[in-house]
């Protein structure tokens, strides 16, 4: 089932951030003006990758959005700020029905819940957990199946592709490779690794 499927609908988007036929970040939020707010986001394209999906439900009185020294948002809640973007926010009063439609997309693109949300900030920047020190067996594993030929069509190995606009274009496939993998990454495709790989 769709995590918060009552509150990811498209009557509830507010606005997004990013190319409108790129992957934007997509806002939502409902309630009365004066609070209590629900809010949240569908991130549709990011560099680390359980980072993708559908962002937590919160709900607070206290929840606004600003604009950052660069124009960029902010979104704040309780007086902290809880998220910055790298793109300005653009409200969905000012699109017309192409865009709309295009910002809908994500949430039948998108219906889990960000896998991110599982770790802590420390597991997420690498410095701990459960997936420390299994680094080296991801690598391990990656390196013992590297020379497997692969197959155009079934296992296309190259860089990152970008998706068709439109509902049925799916999340585009991210191919990962040693060098430019993060430290989170790592340890993220490590705590997956399946016995039998080690």
């Amino acid at each position: 089932m769709p995590y918060r499927a009552d509150f990811y609908v498209p009557e509830n988007i507010i606005g997004y951030t990013g190319q409108i036929d790129n992957n934007p970040t997509v806002y939502f939020t409902d309630g009365p003006a004066h609070g209590p707010n629900e809010y949240g986001h569908i991130t549709q394209a990011h560099r680390i990758g359980p980072n993708e999906g559908r962002e937590t439900v919160r709900s607070s009185a206290q929840y606004e959005m600003r604009a950052g020294a660069a124009g960029n948002l902010e979104e704040w809640d309780a007086g902290r700020r809880i998220h910055s973007s790298r793109s300005r926010f653009i409200p969905v009063a000012g699109v017309n029905a192409k865009s709309k439609y295009l910002l809908s997309c994500a949430i039948a693109r998108f219906s889990e819940k960000k896998r991110i949300d599982l770790f802590s900030e420390q597991q997420q920047d690498g410095r701990s957990g459960p997936t420390r020190g299994r680094i080296p067996k991801c690598r391990a594993l990656r390196n013992r199946t590297s020379a497997i030929p692969r197959r155009r069509g079934l296992t296309e190995i190259g860089p990152r592709r970008r998706g068709r606009v439109g509902c049925g274009a799916g999340p585009a496939r991210k191919v990962h490779n040693a060098a430019a993998m993060s430290e989170f990454e790592h340890s993220w495709h490590a705590a997956r690794e399946p016995d039998w790989a080690t």
